[in-house]
């Protein structure tokens, strides 16, 4: 923080310097963490030999000081929703697209330094323009949240959720090989399954999802070939029948030349 004062005039009477009009300029700047202002100052016991202006500057500008702290807080605050918004689906409250590719990213750079193993999951509601030709886009909608729910409730605290786009989503599984991506996602595709909710008093079950696996490698080591393996093991799962999980590893040593 940082003022300065400009005094004006000033009159003496005996031993006493009494100020008269005075004006104060006030400048805070603060990183961090906001905190009260102490009022100690106020507390403090004043000898009738200190100037009474003097002490209601002193108010003045403790008080100053804590309407900053207080307006500070509220733009801090206001900025940390505006950032969720910028990174959250608006929907269903998961990540968006636009944030999945600095997240991956960075998780990729962080396996490739480290040797360590990356996996993803893509999947896609089935039939999902049957609950919206249906029941209404209103019932579509909540579709997608209880299946982004009911994913949440499955995730580590390192693993993060993303809407790719409609009824398409990607879980980010960082530590995650290719057949420990496997078993969470046939966990995913059951618990999905299980699913029989009623929505404006329609029961809408049985919702299904197919699921494609794909991971880090040698000859998957960018981050849009390993989304490209894991679409192209997605669409396996749907011309397979829907409502189950393929991996892009067996896709690629099917497809390789003998």
């Amino acid at each position: 923080m940082a003022g300065f004062f400009t005094y004006g005039e000033f009159c003496q009477t005996g031993e006493r310097l009494q100020l008269f009009n005075s004006s104060q300029v006030l400048v805070a700047l603060r990183e961090g963490s906001s905190r009260r202002v102490s009022h100690r100052a106020e507390k403090r016991k004043i000898s009738t030999a200190v100037d009474s202006y003097r002490v209601r500057h002193m108010r003045i500008t403790g008080r100053f000081f804590h309407f900053i702290s207080a307006l500070t807080e509220e733009l801090e605050e206001a900025n940390r929703e505006l950032q969720f918004q910028a990174n959250h689906d608006a929907l269903t409250g998961v990540l968006n697209r636009r944030v999945l590719i600095e997240n991956f990213q960075r998780e990729l750079a962080r396996s490739k330094r480290y040797k360590h193993e990356l996996s993803i999951i893509m999947f896609d509601i089935d039939h999902f323009k049957h609950f919206n030709d249906k029941y209404g886009h209103a019932t579509g909608d909540y579709v997608l949240k209880i299946v982004a729910a009911t994913v949440r409730g499955f995730m580590r605290a390192s693993d993060s959720i993303y809407r790719y786009g409609g009824e398409e989503f990607l879980v980010l599984l960082p530590e995650t090989s290719i057949s420990g991506a496997m078993i969470f996602a046939e966990r995913l595709r059951m618990a999905i399954e299980s699913l029989s909710p009623y929505h404006e008093g329609n029961r809408l079950g049985p919702i299904t999802a197919s699921f494609g696996v794909a991971s880090y490698s040698e000859n998957n080591n960018t981050v849009t070939m390993i989304i490209n393996a894991a679409d192209m093991a997605l669409y396996d799962s749907k011309n397979k029948g829907r409502n189950c999980v393929s991996n892009a590893e067996i896709r690629a040593r099917i497809q390789a030349p003998k």
